[in-house]
C-alpha cells in the first residue's frame, strides 16, 4: 500500500508540473532573454543615432543582430530605424517619517522613426516608455546610482525588443 501511495503521489506531482508548464506556456510566459524576434525585410534594418544614443542603439542593434535582422550598412539596408531621443525621468513616489523619499519611480522614453529606402515613413515619430519604482537609501548614494544604471540598462533592453515589436508590425501591415 505504500507502493502504491507514492506512485499515487508521484503521479500526482507529474500531472501537477505537466499542468503548471501548459499554463505557463498557454499565457505567453517565456524567460527574459530567450525570445528572438525576426524582422523579414530585404536588406535588413539600419539604426541610426547620434552618439549620445549609444546605449540603446546597441541593444536595438544587438536584438538585431541575433535575429539576422541587422543591416550590413545603410546603403544595403531595406529600411532606416532613426532613434531620434532617449528621456529619463525620476521622481519621489513614497516619502520616509523624516519627509525625505524612501523611494522613486525612474522612467526612461525612447523616441524612433522609421524609414524604407524608398522614403516611404512607416513610424513618422512614437514613443516606447518603461517605469521602475525602486527603494533609495540615503545611507548610500553610490549605490542609489549604481541601481539607477542597472535599471537603465534593463530597460534599455526592454524597450529595444520593444521597439523592434513596433518595426516588425509596421513592415508586416505595410506588406499588407
Amino acid at each position: 500500500t505504500n507502493s502504491s501511495i507514492l506512485s499515487l503521489a508521484s503521479l500526482s506531482l507529474r500531472v501537477a508540473v505537466l499542468a503548471i508548464l501548459m499554463v505557463t506556456a498557454g499565457c505567453g510566459f517565456h524567460l527574459r532573454g530567450t525570445q528572438t524576434q525576426t524582422i523579414a525585410v530585404p536588406g535588413g534594418v539600419h539604426v541610426d543615432a547620434v552618439p549620445r544614443l549609444d546605449g540603446i542603439a546597441r541593444q536595438v542593434e544587438d536584438q538585431l543582430n541575433a535575429a539576422g535582422s541587422l543591416a550590413a550598412g545603410a546603403g544595403e539596408a531595406g529600411v532606416t530605424l532613426t532613434l531620434i531621443s532617449e528621456t529619463t525621468r525620476r521622481r519621489p513616489v513614497t516619502s520616509s517619517g523624516s519627509g525625505t523619499a524612501a523611494q522613486y519611480e525612474f522612467e526612461l522614453g525612447v523616441t524612433f522613426a522609421l524609414v524604407t529606402r524608398s522614403n516611404e515613413v512607416l513610424i513618422p515619430g512614437a514613443t516606447v516608455a518603461s517605469r521602475r519604482i525602486y527603494a533609495f537609501d540615503r545611507e548610500s548614494l553610490v549605490g542609489n546610482r549604481e541601481e539607477e544604471d542597472l535599471l537603465a540598462t534593463e530597460m534599455r533592453r526592454e524597450l529595444a525588443g520593444r521597439i523592434i515589436g513596433r518595426v516588425d508590425a509596421a513592415l508586416r501591415e505595410g506588406a499588407e
